[in-house]
């Protein structure tokens, strides 16, 4: 029987593949795992919203959007553990926002270390006036300070349009 020689077969069929693994394709498959994250979004189902982020985070770890993402979906699910750690990778690579601070306050708060969400808030953490003054007041709570707390929530009662918003959490 003779011996057919598969060696340029192999080598064609190789290069082929290979050509079909390109960047245009990894960026296809980051595109589709972004799309099937947003539409988990969309649909409610931050759990499966987090494994596409973290999917396409595979093709493209670097992309702010897609890591920005990932920590809204990890909130959502209240793994607040990996929304911060997360986070500090966001904030290493320049970016520092909203979601970022949230993720550290949720973390900070189920630790209970109440002494460093008041440390952040003075050092800068903002999330909106309205958060900002209720985490302070039910961190001095937390941190065993009643009558701060009480200061805190009299506070926003005193605002136009706040008062039942600041009776209910005091």
């Amino acid at each position: 029987m003779p011996r057919t020689r598969l060696g340029p077969f192999l080598l064609a069929i190789f290069v082929g593949c290979s050509a079909q693994f390109s960047p245009q394709m990894a960026a296809a498959e980051n595109a589709g795992a972004y799309l099937a994250a947003r539409n988990a979004v969309e649909q409610g189902d931050y759990r499966a919203a987090a494994e596409w982020y973290a999917l396409a985070l595979g093709t493209d770890a670097d992309n702010l959007q897609l890591l920005e993402g990932l920590v809204a979906a990890q909130m959502g699910i209240g793994d607040v553990v990996a929304a911060e750690q997360t986070s500090k990778l966001l904030i290493s690579k320049g970016e520092k926002n909203q979601i970022t601070d949230f993720a550290f306050l949720a973390a900070e708060a189920g630790r209970e270390d109440y002494a460093a969400i008041l440390k952040a808030k003075k050092d800068g953490r903002r999330m909106g006036e309205l958060m900002d003054q209720l985490v302070v007041a039910w961190a001095e709570l937390g941190d065993g300070r009643m009558s701060a707390a009480l200061e805190g929530f009299d506070a926003i009662s005193n605002e136009p349009g706040m008062e039942a918003f600041g009776l209910y959490h005091k």
